[in-house]
């Protein structure tokens, strides 16, 4: 009995020393999304700076928090985080900021953090109904 209380003393000692370390790690792949407003929109982009990290578009559409910038152009930040592809491509295939031009039509969801834009998935080459063709 008395050599189980040290054992014991010492397997808690570990358990509490360990702790904090396990629950400050994630799993591989599960990135933190930031607080914030979520957005969604529909624009052409009228800019893309690659140093910066960043795309102007000129919002078609917009979901409520963006309602107010429909017709202006707005900066998005984009991080290492964001997910960018063409549309119709397969799953899982992403491109890079590089490959986003500018006239591209873009689909961006995100969120809104400290009064900017980040995006967290953008999508190139949307089909978007042009003002002509919605009343023919």
């Amino acid at each position: 009995m008395k050599k189980l209380v040290p054992l014991f003393l010492a397997m808690m000692l570990l358990f509490v020393a360990v702790t904090p370390a396990l629950a400050e790690t994630e799993a591989p792949g599960l990135a933190r999304r930031p607080l914030g407003v979520p957005f969604a929109l529909v624009g052409k982009v009228t800019a893309v700076d690659t140093t910066a990290g960043t795309l102007t578009v000129n919002v078609l559409r917009a979901s409520r928090p963006l309602k107010d910038k429909i017709g202006q152009d707005v900066v998005i930040k984009v991080t290492d985080e964001t997910r960018l592809r063409h549309f119709g491509d397969p799953r899982g295939q992403f491109i890079t900021l590089a490959d986003v031009k500018v006239d591209q039509m873009v689909s961006i969801n995100g969120r809104i953090l400290k009064g900017d834009l980040i995006a967290w998935h953008v999508t190139t080459d949307v089909p978007f109904p042009h003002p002509q063709s919605e009343s023919e």
